[in-house]
């Protein structure tokens, strides 16, 4: 018989998956975004803002990523006060 469930135990894995979801999410739009900048526009002044914009979302990526990885998603158990 179970006498106590722990939820907090799936915090960190829920956290991954939000953040796996929410960088994919953020890709999709990045994608969507160069695409169009690079399709559609006219000239190579496009071009160029799409590759800053690429370069800027692999930096934001990079940041995001290693953020995450250095969170402590267990200290999140413990109350704030």
């Amino acid at each position: 018989m179970i006498t106590s469930l722990d939820f907090l135990g799936f915090i960190p894995l829920v956290s991954f998956l939000l953040f796996i979801l929410g960088l994919g999410f953020y890709w999709l739009l990045a994608f969507f975004i160069i695409y169009h900048l690079i399709r559609f526009g006219i000239g190579t002044k496009p071009k160029k803002l799409s590759f800053i914009f690429l370069v800027g979302s692999i930096f934001l990526t990079l940041v995001v990523t290693v953020l995450f990885l250095n969170l402590n998603l267990y200290s999140l158990n413990k109350p704030l006060i």
